[in-house]
């Protein structure tokens, strides 16, 4: 397959993605572990087994994008992982591969899923033991139900000379009346556990009401454990997209997918629409706040020059609005000159140039001239700042002609 041709979208779609084929991988591992057994997920370590399964494409989708092997905005990667990443970790998977040391993370991860499951089958044959002894309590108790009890169990005896005597050995025992009951008691149990639908005879026979029978026959408890656990993920799901959507996060995520290395061309175009829509439409908060963000970024040393590029176009795409927000965007670039990137000086500088034509006064020749290099020295730099500070202060009011025109 061909990642390349793959439609690209919206990174929170794409782990959306793999977070729901997650879950259904997830829950036919378990059910595949599991199988046989009833009410495994009123057990907490089912749900333990089943998280880290789910958390298991995520983290690996996250890990395959940062090394470049995909990227987190393609919908085929998406739908690969989330559906084969028991083979891109086994490494039988011929698209994709996990980065070294990765690889060999499978094995001990069955066998760590193996030992959940054994302690999961161990907490339910607990859970059975007291389910049997809650209900041979009731029929030791209970004359009646004891007779229709013992009906039931020869009934459904697939050999009922051998079920007597087993009942005759134990009435031989030295034991006690009572120790004897509940012996024979559990022979019966076992008899009648042994048909097909056992929990169906015991209502049939009114052993137990309807309303026992069907939260134990239709797993009732495990079903609302699931429905409760779907809702919680629904709603944390529902919630982080409402909190990405907010104005202060969208514009801290959009900063961060175009500092992303790999980011595709089309998820950067969304990126700058998006930053620039909070830039622009925003109140005068968050507009203050986004520009704040944009201006440390600009600074920082981690950033290719292409990206910085990017977000120097959208700080200069949106001069025309800048001052109606209560940002001076000429004092907001020469807050950040004194990066240690010196080719990022000179873009910022090649910046402050272009805002300050047209201007009244126009810049000294020798500072519309300067060339910044790695030679600066920190006086040097900050020599420059000052001259551009005393510059703009000079300025009585900066404006921009082509946005007039625009206006007009």
């Amino acid at each position: 397959m061909d990642l390349s041709v793959s439609p690209d979208i919206e990174v929170f779609w794409s782990y959306l993605i793999v977070l729901v084929l997650g879950v259904f991988v997830a829950y036919r591992q378990v059910a595949t572990r599991l199988d046989g057994l009833k009410d495994v997920w009123l057990v907490a370590d089912t749900w333990i087994m089943f998280f880290a399964y789910v958390a298991v494409p995520v983290g690996l989708f996250w890990l395959l994008d940062r090394t470049d092997a995909i990227k987190d905005t393609s919908l085929f990667a998406a739908l690969l992982v989330g559906i084969g990443y028991e083979r891109i970790l086994a490494g039988s998977d011929g698209t994709l591969t996990a980065p070294k040391g990765v690889a060999g993370f499978w094995s001990p991860f069955v066998a760590y899923a193996n030992r959940v499951a054994e302690k999961v089958r161990v907490a339910v044959q607990r859970s059975d033991r007291r389910m049997e002894r809650r209900l041979l309590a009731r029929f030791l108790s209970n004359a009646d139900l004891y007779k229709s009890f013992e009906e039931l169990a020869r009934s459904l005896s697939a050999d009922l000379a051998f079920l007597d005597k087993q009942l005759v050995e134990v009435n031989a025992a030295a034991l006690g009346e009572g120790a004897k009951r509940e012996r024979k008691a559990g022979i019966l149990y076992r008899e009648i556990r042994d048909s097909d639908d056992f929990l169906y005879e015991l209502k049939e026979k009114g052993l137990v009401d309807k309303a026992w029978y069907a939260w134990h026959a239709h797993e009732l408890g495990s079903k609302l454990s699931a429905l409760v656990v779907l809702l919680v993920v629904a709603g944390a799901v529902s919630y982080v997209r409402h909190q990405t959507s907010m104005p202060e996060i969208e514009a801290d995520y959009s900063l961060w997918r175009i500092e992303k290395p790999n980011a595709s061309e089309k998820d950067l175009f969304r990126a700058e629409r998006r930053l620039e829509r909070v830039l622009k439409n925003a109140d005068k908060d968050i507009a203050v706040y986004a520009y704040h963000r944009l201006g440390q970024r600009l600074r920082a040393p981690e950033p290719a020059l292409a990206r910085i590029d990017r977000m120097l176009q959208i700080a200069l795409s949106t001069r025309c609005t800048a001052s109606s927000k209560g940002v001076e965007l000429p004092s907001l670039l020469i807050g950040t000159l004194d990066t240690a990137n010196a080719d990022a000086r000179a873009r910022l500088h090649r910046a402050l140039v272009f805002l300050a034509e047209k201007q009244t006064p126009e810049p000294v020749a020798d500072l519309k001239d300067w060339s910044p290099s790695e030679g600066d020295s920190v006086t040097d730099l900050q020599r420059r700042v000052s001259q551009w500070r005393n510059y703009w202060s000079a300025v009585s009011k900066p404006t921009w002609p082509d946005c007039v025109q625009r206006a007009n």
